[in-house]
């Protein structure tokens, strides 16, 4: 660089001196042109090199934050992507787990569905042939015991079933069942039990009443016997012998009037027989009575008072009141025709058929 010399230092006041300064002579002074140009575009270049040089410092300052800032940028953008991504698969395999929980539960339904169906319909299979047994079972003690009681309170029972049920496909059924229980409620009543019961008593008491042979009246006869007129004091002695002889004989040997002829024939065994033969009568009456036979019943009652009639002694008080019990049972009103059942055993048969038709077209 140039420096440029004066005669008092820049900006100091100049010296002050008593004697008088010579005139100046006028200087001419000579700007070196070049040189500074060169100074000044020398000092705009430094300048302009500063302000680069601080602007790019800057620029870079700017460009590492920018860097910087875009690095954490990418680095949190990574850290959500990698949140995300697992986020996702933690989805996925949620979602892929309730797939496979639905699908589980699906077919377990389909499983339970299933077998609700085979239940429901093993139990409608099993109600039906449990309602068609009972009716076989009434229907025996309808025919074979005349039971009619036992029969009205197994249909009442089976009705009462079904009315809990209330299913619409029952109702044939019920209105079948009320059809028989109207028919069996409109019979007679006959006390089946009770004239069982009292024919069971004859029968055991035919081996006490007393055969007519086995009679041993006292008649005006064996009275007459008996009060014979005296032998006289002076008669003679072969008189008197023969007198006491006759009247000793008169006591083993009795003259009755028989009414029943035949009742003298029996023998201890034909007694025996005879017994056997009213207590098998008494045994077809019974049958009779369940079966509600009323000219069967009457005819085995007409015949067994016949048998008492000529056979047993009248007279006695045990086969009098053992022939009012059975006049008594006699007077039953058993001729009643029976009911079959058959609207209910017809209902329960076409239920059974709808239920199979049923299956197969569910089948296919």
């Amino acid at each position: 660089m140039f420096r440029l010399s004066l005669p008092f230092a820049y900006g100091s006041p100049m010296p002050m001196t008593d004697s008088p300064l010579p005139p100046l002579a006028p200087v001419r002074r000579k700007w070196n042109l070049p040189l500074i140009l060169a100074l000044l575009a020398l000092g705009g270049t430094g300048w302009q090199w500063v302000e680069s040089r601080q602007a790019q410092e800057a620029t870079q300052q700017l460009v590492a934050s920018k860097i910087t800032e875009a690095n954490q940028a990418t680095l949190a953008a990574r850290t959500a992507l990698a949140r995300a991504e697992k986020a996702t698969q933690d989805n996925a395999a949620r979602l892929a787990q309730l797939e496979a929980h639905i699908n589980e539960t699906s077919g377990q339904y389909a499983t339970l569905a299933s077998l609700h169906q085979d239940v429901t319909r093993n139990q409608e299979d099993w109600l039906q042939a449990e309602i068609e047994h009972t009716l076989n079972l009434a229907t025996q003690q309808l025919i074979l015991a005349g039971n009619v009681p036992a029969t009205i309170n197994a249909l009442e029972q089976i009705d009462a079933r079904l009315t809990k049920l209330d299913k619409p496909q029952y109702i044939a059924l019920r209105r079948a069942l009320g059809s028989d229980l109207d028919a069996l409620k409109a019979l007679p009543r006959v006390d089946v039990v009770g004239v069982t019961a009292r024919l069971e008593r004859l029968a055991a008491g035919i081996d006490t009443l007393p055969l007519e042979i086995d009679h041993q009246p006292n008649t005006p006869a064996d009275k007459t016997t008996d009060k014979a007129a005296p032998l006289p004091a002076d008669a003679p002695a072969w008189q008197a012998f023969a007198y006491k002889l006759l009247h000793e004989a008169s006591k083993l040997v009795r003259i009755r009037n028989m009414d029943k002829p035949e009742a003298l024939l029996l023998s201890p065994e034909q007694a025996f027989f005879l017994r056997e033969n009213v207590k098998l009568r008494l045994l077809d009456a019974r049958l009779a009575l369940m079966q509600r036979d009323g000219a069967s019943f009457h005819s085995d009652v007409d015949a067994i008072a016949g048998m008492i009639q000529r056979h047993f002694d009248g007279n006695a008080a045990a086969t009098q009141r053992w022939l009012t019990t059975l006049d008594e049972i006699k007077r039953e009103p058993v001729a009643s025709a029976l009911p079959e059942l058959t609207a209910s055993f017809k209902a329960v048969r076409q239920l059974a058929t709808a239920g199979v038709t049923r299956q197969k077209e569910q089948a296919q």
